[in-house]
């Protein structure tokens, strides 16, 4: 995986749980399957991160909402960069993906996490 892979994935999973936790939801990953609905769709995990950011969610110490604040931006505003280097010509072409790339990369490696998580216990409970 690479780094902006695993900078997104890391950024990701812990603004889920720590919108979780506190709502009725389970606040670490033993319940896998629960939190998967929460990033089926990274539009939807968007507007409901968003959602809890702008609520400025009462349970959160503020440092730990501003940490949530500037890592959801990062999201937001993450772009990957493409192309390449020609340098018998020096040329040097590069182009960028649309803002909201960490997020969309964010959400789908946390749902093949979680789902991975899942598939490991649901095997791991068929032999206990």
């Amino acid at each position: 995986m690479g780094s902006f892979d695993h900078r997104s994935l890391h950024d990701v999973l812990p603004l889920t749980l720590m919108f979780t936790a506190g709502r009725g939801f389970p606040p670490d990953l033993s319940e896998a399957d629960a939190l998967r609905t929460l990033v089926a769709s990274d539009v939807e995990w968007f507007v409901w991160c968003e959602r809890n950011i702008d609520l400025g969610i009462s349970y959160l110490p503020l440092a730990d909402w501003v940490l949530a604040a500037r890592t959801f931006r990062w999201l937001m505003d993450a772009r990957l960069l493409d192309g390449s280097l020609d340098e018998t010509l020096g040329a040097y072409e590069a182009t960028s993906s649309c803002c909201g790339v960490g997020a969309s990369v964010g959400v789908a490696r946390t749902r093949r996490l979680l789902h991975q998580l899942s598939y490991r216990h649901l095997s791991n409970s068929g032999t206990a």
